[in-house]
C-alpha cells in the first residue's frame, strides 16, 4: 500500500517561517533554497509519518488571534546616541532597554561579519547595537524559538522583535501565552533573501575593486530617510561611502517591490488588526500630520520619529513601562497608515519581477545590476547631482520652511 504524500502551502503562500520544521516529531522536514534563494520546507517521505502537525500548525499560523490597535503614539527617544544610531525614532531600543535592565532577554535580527541575517539573543546593554538598524533581508528567526520557550518555562522576561508572520509564527510554537512574553513586530513591506543580498555585496565588491566591511541599510548622517552607508577597504584604504536608496541596485528593487518573496504580495498580516503586543515604524509624513504637535513636544523630525501602535494590554505595560524615556504625543491609525499602506494591504507585485528574477537566476546578480543601470541612467545623472548637495543644508532649508509657516 503506497503511503500518502502530505503537501504543504505553495510556493504563493509559504513565509518560509521554519516552524513546519520544528513540530515535525520525527526531524523530516528541512529549509532549502530555491535557485533564488527564498526557502521553503522539504519533506523526507522516507521519515515522514503522515501525523499532520505541520499541516495544523501552517493553517493555524495564518489564522492567530489578532487586535485593532488600542492607542497609537508618535515617540523619539531622549537619548541622542539611541536616536543617532536608530532606524526612526528609537523605541525599540528603549524597550530593550528595559526589558535587559530587569534580568530580561531580546531577541531580534541581526548581520553577521558575512552579511548574513539572522534572528540572535543579547542579554546585555552592550550587545544592543547588534540588533538596532533596519535589516533589509529576511531573517531566520525560527532557529531561536525553542530558546525563547526555555526561558519563558523559567519564568524570564522575553521581548522578541520580527515581522508580523514571524510573530505569529512564535504565537503557534509557542501555543500557549506567557504573560512575561512581549512581542514587537515592524511595519514589513515584504522581504528579499540573505542570497540576493549577499550577491549583492559581491558584485559591489567587484565594481567598486574592494572588500566590504561594514553595511547599514539606514544611516542618519545625512539626517532621517531612506539612506544607508557602505564601509569598505580599497588599497589598503578604509573608506566610508553613502547608499543612496535611488542610486542602489539592491535598494531600488527593494523599495520598488521586485524581489520579496511571493507570500508578501498577498500577505495575510497586512490588515489593520494586528496579532503582536506593539507595532513600531517610521512616522513617515509626521510633518504634514502633526506639525504644532512636533513644535510642542520638541520633537525634532529630521533626527526621527517612529510610530508606535499598542494593540494588547501587555503592549500598553510595556510602554508605559518606557515613557520617561521617551518624548511621545498621541496619534492615530489613519494618520500613520495614509504614510505606511502595509498597515492595510500587501505590497503590490511589480509586473516586471519575475522577468527580473529570472534573469537573476540565469545570469547572476549582475543581470539586476545591468537593468538598473539601463533603466535609470538619465535618472542617476540627476540624482548625483541633487544628492551632492550637503544634506545640512537641505535640512536647514526643510526647517526654515517648516517652522516659517507654522
Amino acid at each position: 500500500m503506497l503511503k500518502m504524500k502530505i503537501k504543504l502551502v505553495d510556493f504563493e503562500t509559504c513565509t518560509g517561517c521554519g516552524v513546519c520544521v520544528l513540530v515535525c516529531p520525527v526531524n523530516s522536514i528541512e529549509l532549502v533554497e530555491n535557485n533564488i534563494g527564498y526557502k521553503y520546507p522539504k519533506i523526507n517521505y522516507d521519515l515522514c509519518i503522515n501525523c499532520g502537525k505541520c499541516l495544523r500548525i501552517c493553517e493555524e499560523i495564518k489564522n492567530n488571534t489578532t487586535y485593532e490597535s488600542k492607542e497609537v503614539f508618535a515617540a523619539a527617544s531622549k537619548d541622542q546616541i539611541i536616536l543617532k544610531n536608530s532606524s526612526s525614532g528609537g523605541i525599540f531600543s528603549e524597550m530593550a532597554k528595559y526589558i535587559l535592565a530587569n534580568g530580561g532577554y531580546v531577541f531580534g535580527a541581526s548581520m553577521d561579519n558575512n552579511f548574513f541575517v539572522r534572528h540572535i539573543e543579547i542579554n546585555c546593554l552592550k550587545d544592543l547595537p547588534l540588533l538596532q538598524g533596519s535589516k533589509y533581508v529576511q531573517s531566520d528567526s525560527y532557529i531561536v524559538f525553542e530558546r525563547i520557550k526555555i526561558l519563558l518555562l523559567n519564568n524570564n522576561l522575553v521581548l522578541f522583535s520580527g515581522t508580523p508572520c514571524q510573530i505569529s509564527a512564535l504565537i503557534s510554537f509557542l501555543s500557549d501565552h506567557y504573560n512575561n512574553l512581549y512581542l514587537v513586530e515592524i511595519i514589513c513591506h515584504g522581504v528579499p533573501n540573505n542570497k540576493i543580498f549577499q550577491d549583492y555585496i559581491i558584485n559591489y565588491e567587484k565594481r567598486q575593486k574592494c572588500t566590504v566591511q561594514n553595511y547599514k541599510f539606514r544611516t542618519k548622517d545625512r539626517g532621517w530617510g531612506i539612506i544607508g552607508s557602505v564601509e569598505y577597504k580599497k588599497a589598503n584604504h578604509k573608506q566610508k561611502r553613502t547608499v543612496f536608496s535611488d542610486e542602489d541596485s539592491y535598494y531600488s528593487a527593494f523599495l520598488a517591490g521586485l524581489i520579496f518573496r511571493n507570500s508578501c504580495y498577498s500577505c495575510n498580516f497586512a490588515t489593520k488588526r494586528r496579532c503582536s503586543d506593539i507595532t513600531l515604524g517610521d512616522f513617515w509624513g509626521i510633518q504634514n500630520e502633526h506639525r504644532h504637535e512636533l513644535n510642542v513636544n520638541s520633537m525634532n523630525p529630521f533626527q526621527g520619529v517612529s510610530a508606535v501602535l499598542i494593540n494588547s494590554n501587555s503592549g500598553l505595560e510595556l510602554f508605559e513601562n518606557v515613557k520617561e524615556n521617551i518624548n511621545y504625543f498621541q496619534s492615530s491609525f489613519n494618520k500613520v497608515a495614509r504614510h505606511n499602506p502595509q498597515l492595510y494591504k500587501p505590497s503590490e507585485r511589480n509586473s516586471l519581477r519575475d522577468t527580473l528574477l529570472f534573469n537573476y537566476q540565469k545570469f547572476g546578480y549582475s543581470s539586476i545590476e545591468n537593468q538598473f543601470r539601463k533603466n535609470f541612467i538619465k535618472k542617476l545623472i540627476i540624482l548625483r547631482v541633487k544628492n551632492k548637495i550637503p544634506r545640512g543644508i537641505v535640512f536647514k532649508i526643510k526647517k526654515w520652511f517648516f517652522f516659517r509657516f507654522d
